[in-house]
Parts: C-alpha cells; sequence; structure tokens
C-alpha cells in the first residue's frame, strides 16, 4: 500500500531540506546579499556601519518589521535581518511545496521544482524577492483552499501576505495582480472567511503603514520627505540623463552640467542644488520632452534581465510546465500576458536592470502548473528534468556571483584594515563590495569595524546624518574644512568636486590626499572657505 504523508510532515521535510541547502550553500559556496540594499538595511537595522544607532526605520520596509527584527535581537552572534529574511524564504518556500502537493499528490517532484524554483532566493537573499515569495505562498494556500476548504489556510494566507507586505508591499501587490487569472475562481469569491482573513491583513497592514508615516512625519524626516520622490525619479527612472541632455530643464531648476552629473551621480547633500520647487521644475521640463515610447535601449534593457542563469532557468522552468498541464494553460497564457504588460509598463517608465523584480513573478508562472493533477508518466518526468537543470543553471550563475563577491571582499577587507578605524568615509558610487563584507550569515565580530555615510537612498535621512548631528550643514563643514573630507569613491569623483567646489562654493579643491588600494579608492578633499 502506498504511503500517503500527512501535510504536516511535508511541511517540516521542506523547512529541513531548505533550510539545508542555506548551509550547505554558504559552506561549499557563500551566502550573500544579492544587492547592497539588504547590506544598508541590516546596518541601519543593528546600530554599525552606515547606521549611527540601531534605528527600526529601514531602507525600503515597513517600520513593524524593523521592530520585528530588533526584538528578535542578534541570536548566534549574528545580526538577526539576514536571519529573518532567509527564515521568511524558507518559510514561503515550504509552505509552496506543502501547498502544492497538497493538491497534485506528488511529494517528491513538488519539493524539488520548488527548490530549484527558490534557490536564488536561498543563496543569494533580497528583500524585494523574499516578499515576492511570502506572496507566492499565499496565492497556493488560497489555490489550495479553494479545491479543498480547510479553515486554516485563508489565515494563514492572510499572515503571508501581511508579512510580505511589511518587507514589500510593492512586490506583493505585483505578485496578486498576475495571480488573479487564478484566484478569481468561484469557492474563493463567495468563501467568507477568505474575504475576512483578506479584511484583517488590509487593516493590519493600514495600521501598519500609518504607524511608519507617522514616523517619517516627525520634523527631523523633513528633508527625507521632500527629496525622496524626486530623488528617486532623477536616480531610478532615468530623469538623471535627461536634465543631462536638456539645458532648458536645467535652467528652469538652476542647474548648471555639473550639478546634474552629481545628481545623477546621487550626489543631494547640498541643499542649494537640491532645493524641491526648482528639483520639480527642472523634472517637470525634463519630462515634458521626454519619451516614454518602448524604444530599442529601454527593451535592450528589459531583454538583458532575462539573460541571467537564474532567469533563463526559471523562465524555461514555467513555459516547460505549462506546455504539459493543460487543465491550467489558458489561465496560465492570462496571467503571462499580465505579468509581460507589467514589465513593459515598468520599462517605459525608465526602470531597467531590476531582475529582482520579475523573479518572483517567473516563479509564481512555474508553481501554478503545479496545482493540478497531470499525467505523471509524462508530466513528472519532463518537469522532473527541467527542474534539475534549472536548479544546476542557477547554482552555477549564483555560484560565480558569489565567488566574484568573494574575490572583491578579499581584496576590499585588506584595504580597509589599512584605512582609520576612527575616521568617517563618505561611500561615493563606489565598487566597495558591500555584499561580499557584509554577509547574512557572517558573524558579527567577523565584519569590518568600520564607519561610513553612504550617499544613496537615505543619505538626507536623520539616522544617517546622525554622525554629524543631524545635520547637513556639519557635513559640508566638514569637506569646507581644512582637514577635509574622506571619500571612498571612483578617481573621476575629483573632478566633480572640484567643480562644485568653484561653482557652488566659490573656491578652489585641495586635494590633501588620493590612495588607490586594492578593489578601492580612497580620496581625501577639501574646498577651504
Amino acid at each position: 500500500m502506498k504511503r500517503r504523508w500527512s501535510c504536516l510532515t511535508v511541511f517540516v521535510i521542506a523547512i529541513f531540506l531548505y533550510g539545508a541547502a542555506v548551509l550547505v550553500a554558504d559552506a561549499y559556496i557563500g551566502v550573500f546579499f544579492e544587492t547592497n540594499d539588504d547590506v544598508a538595511s541590516m546596518m541601519y537595522a543593528h546600530g554599525f556601519g552606515l547606521g549611527y544607532e540601531p534605528s527600526p526605520l529601514l531602507l525600503f520596509s515597513n517600520i513593524w518589521l524593523g521592530r520585528l527584527i530588533l526584538w528578535i535581537g542578534a541570536p548566534f552572534d549574528r545580526w538577526s535581518y539576514g536571519l529573518v529574511l532567509l527564515g521568511a524564504q524558507v518559510l514561503s518556500m515550504a509552505t509552496i511545496a506543502t501547498s502544492l502537493r497538497r493538491l497534485n499528490g506528488m511529494t517528491g517532484l513538488t519539493l524539488l521544482l520548488v527548490g530549484m524554483a527558490g534557490l536564488r532566493g536561498l543563496m543569494a537573499p533580497q528583500f524585494t524577492i523574499v516578499a515576492g515569495f511570502c506572496a507566492i505562498a499565499a496565492v497556493c494556500l488560497l489555490l489550495a483552499y479553494a479545491r479543498r476548504p480547510q479553515g486554516l489556510l485563508p489565515p494563514t494566507a492572510a499572515v503571508f501576505v501581511l508579512f510580505g507586505s511589511l518587507i514589500r508591499a510593492e512586490m506583493v501587490a505585483m505578485v496578486l495582480l498576475v495571480a488573479i487569472p487564478f484566484l478569481l475562481q468561484w469557492s474563493l469569491l463567495r468563501s467568507g472567511r477568505a474575504w475576512v482573513a483578506g479584511l484583517v491583513a488590509a487593516s493590519l497592514y493600514y495600521l501598519a503603514a500609518f504607524d511608519h508615516f507617522s514616523a517619517l512625519a516627525s520634523p527631523e524626516w523633513e528633508d527625507f520627505r521632500d527629496l525622496n520622490l524626486l530623488r528617486a525619479a532623477i536616480t531610478d527612472f532615468g530623469m538623471g540623463s535627461e536634465l543631462i541632455a536638456n539645458a532648458q530643464a536645467r535652467s528652469a531648476g538652476g542647474l548648471s552640467l555639473n550639478d546634474a552629473l552629481l545628481l545623477s551621480s546621487w550626489w543631494f547633500l547640498d541643499p542649494g542644488m537640491t532645493k524641491p520647487e526648482a528639483l520639480r521644475a527642472a523634472i517637470a521640463t525634463a519630462g515634458a520632452h521626454r519619451s516614454f515610447l518602448l524604444n530599442a535601449d529601454r527593451l535592450g534593457a528589459l531583454w538583458s534581465d532575462f539573460l541571467a542563469p537564474s532567469m533563463l532557468a526559471i523562465s524555461a522552468l514555467a513555459i516547460a510546465l505549462a506546455a504539459v498541464t493543460r487543465q491550467v494553460r489558458a489561465r496560465w497564457l492570462a496571467a503571462l500576458g499580465i505579468f509581460l504588460l507589467l514589465a513593459l509598463l515598468i520599462t517605459a517608465a525608465g526602470r531597467t536592470t531590476i531582475s529582482r523584480v520579475y523573479f518572483p513573478l517567473l516563479v509564481l508562472l512555474a508553481c501554478v502548473p503545479l496545482a493540478v493533477v497531470p499525467d505523471r508518466r509524462s508530466t513528472g518526468r519532463v518537469a522532473a528534468w527541467v527542474g534539475l537543470a534549472a536548479g544546476i543553471a542557477t547554482v552555477f550563475g549564483v555560484g560565480a556571483m558569489a565567488n566574484t563577491k568573494a574575490r572583491n571582499a578579499a581584496s576590499a577587507t585588506v584595504s580597509l584594515a589599512s584605512l582609520d578605524s576612527d575616521r568617517l568615509y563618505l561611500v561615493w558610487a563606489a565598487n566597495l563590495p558591500f555584499e561580499g563584507l557584509y554577509r547574512p550569515l557572517e558573524r558579527r565580530e567577523d565584519m569590518p569595524q568600520q564607519r561610513f555615510f553612504g550617499i544613496g537612498t537615505h543619505q538626507r535621512s536623520p539616522l544617517a546624518l546622525a554622525h554629524f548631528g543631524g545635520d547637513i550643514d556639519n557635513l559640508l563643514a566638514a569637506y569646507r574644512s581644512a582637514s577635509g573630507l574622506s571619500f571612498i569613491t571612483w578617481p573621476g569623483a575629483r573632478d566633480l568636486l572640484a567643480t562644485y567646489c568653484s561653482e557652488r562654493l566659490d573656491s578652489r579643491q585641495v586635494v590633501i590626499e588620493e590612495l588607490s588600494l586594492p578593489g578601492i579608492f580612497v580620496g581625501t578633499y577639501s574646498c577651504p572657505r
């Protein structure tokens, strides 16, 4: 008699397998954050590096998540930010596998395919991807409830939606949008339990969002609030290039060409060149002449997002599973259409090179065909081989990236050790390998002990400016002092700063010191009064 494992048994096995995959990857390849955004959030949460003191106000996530991270603390002598992300990734994958296995009855194949689809998130955690997997877990729970109702499934799905939204609400919304063709089922639409669970999750997220924005409404966050959307338009959505190319737009904002070059390189430190009204005028003028059509450059950038090994692998897996699963093919094609429309709209808005946003949507398209019982003799064999190939491609692709980060971190570690640990260094458009230096499972004592000011998303926030007493003028005063200000940057920054010093500060820049160290370039400059 064939043994049928319970859902709880499958869930425990999945937790063990996916958790073990993280430990094996860390031991033999290395687990790194995919982007330096997570490194910055970890530093702000725990008050080191870029952070001045522990804070629940993270870069891109809700304050409730920050409070949870601080409440958990740092067990096992590791920072809890990385542990929370990896824990959420493992838990989401285990829930996805258990929910799908509840529907198709194929334990081994489902565990294998979900594991292969989630390898990128296990080997290179990234908050957007983790939020996406939380949303996929919620979708799979609802699909299981629609077919075989069980009272705990809708509340559990609501918990995953809420937690994913605390990490990155936009990603959760995109996953749910692509999943609409599968969620439009009469059994779900008429389920009072599902509606109540959804309303509770939405209400709790409203409270969390209100709490978060109330914290940002304090006077010390005024500069950040006024500039953040303008900064995003310039650095993330291509308006920086428009300002560089459009003299009329620069004139509308009182900007020089060097100012536009600085802004497009994330320099938002001078209140004189970042007045919100002036920037709005410059952006509005540039936007009036901007084309939002999908030109060759933007389409090429979108196409390049899908050429990474992990993206090719998950795309192949999704297409293969949809091709051999006729029961969901029509809905799958509708979901694919929504996905492609989202990708084209995002690209038309000027946002490119964000494969981490598209990856969870492709994982969703790979998972939903597993919600039906296929012809095991054909589909199971095809799916297993395609899944293995996808997993191998992902391991090689992410592994190559991990090896590069490890090599860069090794040389940068030696260079950072030679610097003055008491000095504050401004990290500006540098190739400093943050992801390799500050790993999610690294012991705290093994991380470089440096003080950084990041010229990035939060540069005008009180979290960053706490190094300078919370006042941006104190930072500029350091640049204008005789001892100057130290930058970890790129050699070309010297010329931009020199022009800025003469145009904006009516002085002449002094090069105090420049060091070309393995992996980093350090320059100390002064613009004396």
